[in-house]
């Protein structure tokens, strides 16, 4: 998912640009983006920001030889000539299959956090703050620190394109009680980045409009057995216990633009 893939790597250039060298939250907060960006049907894509997230200690690199396994695969890892993935996703999820480490002649590479950096740092090829596993961040705090670059940068765009993923992609174990959802942290700091900053009035590509705070604007698109779905939110989240009292409110598993789907049945009706 391209859309997917331009958010995150505009994100890390933003905090990149936005905090001192010597910030150690950079680090968690990609490894943050890049685990949600595992989430969709995504390419590598980490090699457009390389030079950052070597940097900035997210990902390592060493010579192939370094492998822990290289003495007994020597002939697999010396015949290797081009970028190779080292590692398998697991199952049906995406996951992350660059968690065995990935090569590129004559390097061999691994993210902070994942098995292959665990070995090297095992085997003593990284020590110190290298070898401390990244803290685990909560995706809104880093979406935070994102509208909070993005804000002194000017680039509203970059803050509704989050905002406009909506609550199930953003807020871990979300809430669909209206103010439950208004009271998780950092939920009611980003609406007021949307606010303060333009984001909600930002031109998107059709279907991937963010919803817009404070406004009241809904529009049913169809009926069904006497329920009406309605779409393009623009409901602000204390109106939505008053607005539709027992309703269920359903987000699809994967985003595609702010689409909330109400009804009193269980599921969503078909895309």
């Amino acid at each position: 998912m391209h859309e997917i893939e331009d958010l995150v790597h505009s994100s890390i250039v933003v905090l990149d640009a936005g905090h001192p060298d010597d910030d150690d939250r950079l680090r968690d907060w990609f490894v943050a983006l890049y685990a949600f960006q595992n989430t969709y049907d995504c390419s590598y894509t980490m090699g457009r920001v390389e030079e950052i997230l070597l940097r900035r200690r997210h990902t390592y690199r060493f010579p192939i030889a370094e492998h822990p396994d290289y003495a007994r695969r020597r002939s697999y890892f010396d015949g290797l000539t081009g970028f190779t993935e080292l590692g398998e996703p697991a199952g049906e999820d995406w996951g992350n299959p660059l968690a065995d480490g990935y090569a590129d002649p004559p390097w061999l590479y691994c993210e902070a956090g994942t098995a292959l950096w665990r070995r090297m740092a095992d085997a003593g090829h990284l020590t110190g703050a290298d070898a401390i596993p990244p803290r685990p961040v909560r995706l809104i705090e880093v979406v935070l620190a994102v509208a909070t670059a993005a804000e002194k940068a000017g680039d509203p765009e970059l803050i509704a394109h989050w905002w406009g993923l909506g609550p199930d992609a953003l807020v871990d174990e979300v809430s669909l009680d209206a103010h439950d959802l208004a009271a998780t942290p950092g939920v009611g700091a980003l609406r007021d980045f949307v606010r303060r900053s333009g984001a909600a009035a930002v031109a998107l590509p059709a279907g991937s409009a963010p919803p817009t705070p404070n406004s009241t604007r809904w529009r049913t698109t169809a009926r069904s057995g006497g329920t009406a779905w309605i779409s393009e939110r623009r409901l602000s989240e204390r109106h939505w216990r008053s607005a539709l009292p027992g309703r269920t409110l359903f987000w699809p598993s994967r985003p595609r633009g702010p689409r909330w789907f109400v009804s009193g049945r269980r599921s969503p009706p078909p895309a």
